[in-house]
C-alpha cells in the first residue's frame, strides 16, 4: 500500500520532517508497516500529479482489506499567517468549493493526518496546517487523528517524534475496511512493551535497610513488586559538553557531580559505578575506546551530552572536533554508537534564526551511527528560561537512561536507578546521633547510634538545591539555614570615588587619543569615523515584540513620548506606565516572571550612505544612555547592600 505524503516548507524543517518519513518507508526502516512505498511531493505538485483524480475512487491494490488512500501533510506556516511558497496554490485550490471536475467530496476515498508547524511568539500559530486539516475534512475526508501543532519556539520534537511514531499505525487503521477487524480501532493490546515499561508504572522507589540484604519495593496502582537490586554496569556514566558561555559546561558537571553524591551514599542503588565528565572534543582520549567495546549481552554504555549552540550555527570550540567527526561520511561505516544508549540537552536561543542546531545535529547523527535514544532531544531557550527545560529534564535523564543501559533489567520489568534531583524518595547517608551514657567509671562515654530515618530527597526540581539539602543532611521539611552577610565576600569598589557627567562636562573634556578613539568604524564616502567617545547617533527606525505581550501600553507610552509638547514630566509618565502594566515584583508570580523576559526586535539606522566599512569578526557596540534617577537608583542600592 503507498502513502503520499505532501509538504510545504518555508525554512526546510517541513521537508525535512516529510522526507523523512518517506526514507524510513521506502527503506523498510520501520518494521511491521503496512506501507510498502512512500511519495513524496511538495503541495503545490498535487495538480501535476493529478492526486484528487487519482483519489476519485477506492485503492486498486488488489487488498481489499484498505479501502481509503493514505495522505500525510506536513506544512509550515509564514509571514502573518501565509502558506509556504510551496504550498500556496494548494491552500488556495482547498479554500474553494470542488471543481465541477470533482465530486462534491473528492477527499471520500481519502483518509489523512496533518502536522503543522509554527512559533507561539507569532499569533497566528500553525495557520496553513490547521487550515488544511479542516477544508481536507470539509471535502470528505477521514481524519485519522487530530492535527498536531508542533511549536519552534518550544521545540518541534515535542511533538513531531510522538506525532511520527503514531501515525502510520492511525492511518492503516482507518484505511482498513471495517468488516476487516474494524479498522484496528477495537482489539487493544495489554501487552506492556518492555522499552517503555519504565515510563508506563507510576512508581515509587523506596530503600530499605534489612540485615542480611537490601531490596527495592515498588509501589504503584498495580500490585506491589518486589525484585533483586539491577546488576551493576561495567562502564561509567559518559557525560560529555560543549559550552560557549559555560552554561552547558556548568549543568553537566552539575548532573555528574549530583550522581557521584548519590554514589557515595552506603544506601543509593545506582546502576552506573562511576561518571566521566568531559568536553566533547575529548571524546577520542577519554571515552571512544569503552563505546567501541561490546558490553555485556543486552546492556548498553550511557552517554550524556549537553551542547549549546554559537554564532551562526556554529558548535562551540570545546565541541567542534566531535561535531566533524559526526559529519564524516568514513564514520558511517563503523558505527561507533552501536552498544550505546545516549540522551542529549540542547541550549539555544530562540531570538537566533537557527535554534538549537548543534545539539540537534548531534542527537540526529548519534541515532543514524547506531545509538539508541533514550527520550527525545530536550530543547532549552536562553530568550524565555533554561531552567523550564533543563530542571524536568535533569530530573529524570539518568534513570531513563538507565533502565534503557541495562536490557535486562528493563524486560523484567526491575527498578532503574532514581533520578538525580527528582521527586523520588532515596536514602540519604545515615545521619549519626551522638547519645551520652552514664557508667559506673567516672569518664563519660558516648555511644554512636544510627538513625535509621530514610530522608527524601528534595522535591525541588533544581539540581543545586537538592545537592545542598544532602550535604547538611536536610529532610524536605527543613528550611535551608540563611548565610550571614558577613561571611560573603564583600564587593570593593575599583575606583575611589565616582561621580554623574552630564552631556555638556561631558563635552567639554578633552579626549586624548586613547584606544576608544582609535576602534573606529567608518563610512568611507562620508570620511566621518565613529568612534566609543564620538558614536553615530542612532535612531529606533521600528519595535516589535518577539514574545507574545500586549503592545497597548506601548502605544499608550508612545503617544506620551512622541507628542510635540513632550516634556520632563511625560517622560516619567510613560515609564510609571510601563511600571504599573508590566510589574515586575508585585502580583502573580508567573505574570511578573513573563513580564521580565519581554524581547523587543529592534531596527536601528545607520549613516545615510549605507557604506560602513567592517570585516568579519568586527563588532558594533550600543551606548544606550540610562537616565540619571536609574543610575541613582542602582548606585544606592550598591552602597545599601554592599558598602560601595
Amino acid at each position: 500500500m503507498n502513502l503520499t505524503i505532501l509538504y510545504g516548507s518555508a525554512t526546510g524543517n517541513a521537508e525535512h520532517i516529510a522526507k523523512d518519513l518517506g526514507e524510513s518507508i521506502n527503506e523498510k526502516k520501520i518494521s511491521s508497516c503496512a506501507f510498502t512505498s512512500a511519495t513524496v511531493l511538495e503541495l503545490d505538485q498535487f495538480k501535476r500529479k493529478k492526486l484528487f483524480e487519482s483519489w476519485s475512487s477506492p485503492p486498486e491494490d488488489g487488498d481489499s482489506k484498505y479501502t481509503k488512500h493514505a495522505l500525510v501533510v506536513v506544512c509550515s506556516t509564514t509571514g502573518n499567517g501565509d502558506a509556504p511558497e510551496n504550498a500556496g496554490r494548494f491552500v488556495r485550490f482547498v479554500k474553494r468549493k470542488p471543481p465541477t471536475t470533482l465530486s462534491d467530496a473528492p477527499m471520500e476515498h481519502v483518509a489523512y493526518s496533518v502536522l503543522a508547524l509554527g512559533d507561539t511568539n507569532y499569533d497566528k500559530f500553525c495557520e496553513s496546517g490547521q487550515l488544511i486539516d479542516k477544508k481536507l475534512k470539509e471535502w470528505g475526508g477521514t481524519r485519522a487523528m487530530p492535527v498536531a501543532c508542533a511549536d519552534e519556539a518550544t521545540g518541534l520534537e515535542a511533538t513531531v517524534e510522538p506525532w511520527v511514531e503514531e501515525v502510520l499505525g492511525k492511518l492503516e487503521a482507518t484505511c482498513a475496511d471495517s468488516s476487516a477487524g474494524g479498522g484496528g480501532e477495537e482489539k487493544k493490546d495489554d501487552t506492556v512493551d518492555a522499552t517503555t515499561l519504565p515510563e508506563q508504572l507510576d512508581q515509587k522507589l523506596v530503600v530499605t535497610e534489612e540485615t542480611a540484604s537490601t531490596s527495592v519495593q515498588l509501589s504503584s496502582p498495580a500490585p506491589a513488586v518486589t525484585q533483586e537490586i539491577a546488576k551493576e554496569s561495567t562502564t561509567s556514566l559518559y557525560v560529555l559538553y560543549g559550552s560557549a558561555t559555560g552554561n552547558a559546561e556548568h549543568i553537566a558537571k552539575d548532573v555528574a557531580a549530583t550522581y557521584e553524591l548519590y554514589l557515595k551514599n552506603p544506601s543509593f542503588i545506582g546502576y552506573f559505578p562511576s561518571v566521566v565528565c568531559c568536553e566533547l572534543n575529548d571524546y577520542k582520549k577519554k571515552c571512544l575506546s569503552q563505546w567501541e567495546t561490546e558490553p555485556p549481552s543486552n546492556t548498553k554504555h550511557g552517554v550524556i551530552i549537553v551542547c549549546s549552540t554559537t554564532g551562526n550555527a556554529d558548535a562551540p570550540e570545546n565541541s567542534d572536533r566531535f561535531v566533524r567527526w559526526l559529519k564524516r561520511k568514513t564514520t558511517d561505516s563503523t558505527q561507533p554508537f552501536k552498544h550505546c544508549a545516549y540522551a542529549v540537552l540542547a541550549l539555544g536561543d530562540t531570538n537566533y534564526d537557527v535554534f538549537c542546531a548543534t545539539g540537534k545535529v548531534i542527537d540526529k547523527r548519534l541515532k543514524e551511527l547506531g545509538g539508541t535514544r533514550c527520550c527525545p532531544v530536550a530543547l532549552a531557550d536562553e530568550a524565555t528560561g533554561l531552567e523550564e527545560t533543563v530542571d524536568p529534564w535533569t530530573g529524570s535523564v539518568i534513570q531513563k537512561l538507565a533502565a534503557e543501559c541495562n536490557g535486562s533489567t528493563r524486560i523484567q520489568g526491575s527498578v532503574a536507578p532514581p533520578a538525580v534531583a527528582a521527586p523520588v524518595a532515596v536514602a540519604a547517608p545515615p545521619k549519626t546521633i551522638v547519645k551520652e551514657t552514664s557508667s559506673s567509671s567516672s569518664s563519660e562515654e558516648k555511644k554512636m547510634e544510627f538513625d535509621e530515618t530514610v530522608p527524601a530527597v528534595s522535591q525541588s526540581s533544581s539540581v543545586g538545591v537538592a545537592t545542598i539539602r544532602n550535604l547538611l543532611s536536610l529532610l524536605p521539611k527543613d528550611a535551608i539555614p540563611a548565610v550571614d552577610n558577613k561571611s560573603l565576600p564583600s564587593m570593593v569598589s575599583s575606583l575611589s570615588s565616582c561621580e554623574l557627567v552630564n552631556d555638556e562636562e561631558l563635552q567639554g573634556r578633552e579626549r586624548g587619543n586613547s584606544v576608544a578613539d582609535n576602534m573606529t568604524v567608518s563610512s568611507g564616502s562620508s570620511g566621518f569615523h565613529y568612534t566609543l567617545n564620538k558614536p553615530y547617533e542612532s535612531t529606533v527606525l521600528s519595535a516589535r515584540y518577539l514574545t507574545k505581550t500586549n503592545v497597548e501600553c506601548a502605544k499608550k507610552a508612545s503617544e506620551l513620548v512622541l507628542d510635540s509638547s513632550t516634556s520632563d514630566e511625560k517622560v516619567v509618565e510613560a515609564k510609571n506606565l510601563y511600571n504599573s502594566h508590566f510589574p515586575l515584583a508585585i502580583g502573580d508570580e508567573v505574570e511578573c516572571t513573563k513580564n521580565g523576559k519581554r524581547v523587543i526586535e529592534m531596527t536601528l539606522s545607520l549613516p545615510d550612505d549605507f557604506t560602513l566599512e567592517y570585516q568579519p569578526g568586527d563588532s558594533v557596540g550600543l551606548i544606550v544612555p540610562n537616565t540619571p534617577e536609574a543610575t541613582i537608583f542602582i548606585l544606592s542600592m550598591l552602597e545599601k547592600n554592599h558598602g560601595v
